[in-house]
């Protein structure tokens, strides 16, 4: 059974933060939910061309304090409220220091403010608000000497309580939520619905294997959709209609109050390496949902689809089951890549004709695994297929599927590839990105040449490590195979 929190008002919309609410809002008027919808904003805001700044805005978006302290820094005192805005956001995520800097720049305005008196009380207002959590901190870790050492503590003019002991009235402010996010979900749905009989062969027992399935499992969310399609575009500028078809699905459920993450059956073509494969698993890592993967290309069955019927030696059900005990989640995020290149038709099934079933609403909530011999519900899974094209397709899985071009990434989307190919390789070889060497300007000239003639990205990445390769290597020649 499927729990959802009530639908929220629609006409009452909390106000978005600004460039300048750092220096306006005060911090609790901000809060964690604030502070999503500015990341999307500064993430929008920042543009940076060189490959460590573009590596540090990449972590930032992913919820790294120290990263936009970093993206801080390097826009510097010329960046003006946008600098200030990822150090007051860098706060909002739990940065102290980064609050005390934030505090410092709002008295310092305050004392040198030449509009009126209530301007200067109100930048020092917003100071004490920045300041408060840091204070706090400092005293509880103090015990009974807190309130002898901030006794004297005044922020313009005021004492600026601790909140705790006898100072502390019905108007302190409240302690700040806790910052660990409830992957529990606000809802939960049972995925397999029905009691699995015996009858098993072997020693194996399906049954017991996934009996956690036939109890409530989480129905999972994920960063704000602003945010999500703010780090997407900044990754994958070239996929802008993917990205808008995917968080626009993640609007619409936000605005009607449901809290966990899913999205319509979504078909990127495009020709080979465009991205495709490497979108949908960034997808999946941003979103946190649980992530599983089928290849079709070559497929002549269905079996790790469709799973084995009962009464076959070494039955197992659907691999899709599998998956979603391994995540943890009802709602995983599916990848079923190459659609376009099975072989199925055979006594043996076809991939396509099963997804048929998997694919609409009305019949994943009952989904008959016929290895456990009940129905499964299926319909919180998020499906994402590729293909290059879609003329083998044609008929009623195509009706099932919102079909979105993948295009080649253009020259102007050359950095963002490069941050995304560093990226994947110090995942690769298990390093940071600061450890990987950076590429010398004629071997980044050969790539950008290499995209305005439209190159694929596996052509880039091997590029790429070759470039990598001949800098380790002391080598002076370089050529893009």
């Amino acid at each position: 059974m499927t729990r959802r929190v009530a639908p929220s008002s629609w006409g009452s919309r909390r106000r978005r933060p600004t460039l300048a609410s750092w220096r306006t809002e005060r911090a609790a008027s901000l809060g964690l939910d604030g502070a999503e919808d500015l990341l999307a904003l500064l993430i929008n805001r920042t543009g940076f061309t060189d490959t460590e700044a573009r590596i540090r805005l990449t972590q930032a978006a992913n919820g790294d304090g120290a990263a936009m302290v970093a993206v801080a820094d390097r826009l510097g005192a010329g960046g003006g409220d946008l600098t200030w805005s990822w150090l007051a956001l860098a706060a909002l995520v739990g940065d102290r220091a980064a609050g005390l800097q934030v505090a410092s720049e709002l008295m310092r305005r305050s004392e040198e403010s030449d509009g009126s008196p209530r301007d200067a009380r109100r930048l020092a207002l917003v100071a004490r608000t920045w300041l408060r959590p840091l204070v706090s901190e400092i005293a509880d870790a103090f015990g009974p000497l807190r309130r002898q050492l901030f006794s004297g503590l005044a922020v313009a003019g005021k004492p600026l309580r601790s909140g705790v002991g006898p100072a502390a009235t019905a108007t302190e402010p409240r302690p700040e939520p806790d910052r660990t996010p409830d992957r529990s979900g606000e809802a939960a749905m049972v995925v397999i619905r029905g009691e699995v009989t015996a009858g098993f062969d072997d020693a194996a027992d399906p049954g017991r294997d996934f009996a956690p399935l036939a109890r409530p499992m989480p129905l999972l969310g994920g960063p704000a959709p602003a945010v999500l399609a703010a780090t997407l575009s900044l990754e994958f500028p070239w996929l802008a209609e993917a990205i808008d078809a995917v968080t626009g699905d993640l609007r619409l459920r936000a605005a009607m109050g449901i809290p966990w993450y899913h999205c319509r059956p979504l078909l990127l073509t495009g020709a080979s390496g465009t991205g495709k494969t490497a979108f949908v698993r960034r997808l999946a890592q941003l979103t946190g949902l649980g992530y599983g993967e089928f290849n079709a290309a070559g497929s002549t069955d269905n079996r790790l689809l469709a799973g084995t019927a009962r009464g076959w030696a070494g039955a197992r059900p659907s691999h899709l089951l599998e998956i979603i005990r391994r995540c943890g989640s009802a709602n995983p995020l599916v990848l079923v890549d190459e659609i376009d290149k099975t072989e199925g038709g055979g006594r043996n099934g076809d991939i396509r004709e099963t997804l048929l079933a998997m694919l609409e609403p009305s019949t994943a909530k009952g989904w008959l695994d016929e290895c456990l011999c009940v129905p499964v519900d299926l319909s919180a899974v998020s499906w994402v297929l590729t293909a290059n094209d879609t003329w083998r397709l044609r008929g009623p899985l195509l009706t099932r599927l919102r079909v979105v071009t993948a295009p080649p990434p253009g020259a102007g989307h050359l950095d963002a590839v490069l941050a995304g190919i560093r990226r994947r390789l110090a995942a690769d070889y298990g390093v940071s990105e600061g450890e990987l060497p950076d590429l010398p300007a004629r071997i980044e000239a050969a790539l950008r040449r290499a995209c305005l003639k439209g190159s694929d990205l596996r052509r880039l990445r091997a590029g790429y490590e070759c470039g990598i390769r001949s800098i380790l290597g002391g080598r002076r020649h370089f050529t893009l195979h």
